[in-house]
């Protein structure tokens, strides 16, 4: 169900969190197009 929330938590794992703002923010937009992608789907 929250596929995208563990592969978020697993890039955040494997970066050892956010090195810079950039970062954070490519991971947020991400995070919120997949979030768009699982409603779509589910629906």
């Amino acid at each position: 169900m929250c596929r995208w929330r563990s592969y978020i938590r697993s890039l955040i794992k494997n970066s050892g969190g956010f090195n810079t703002m950039n970062e954070l923010i490519a991971v947020k937009e991400l995070s919120e197009k997949l979030l768009e992608d699982y409603k779509t789907e589910s629906s």
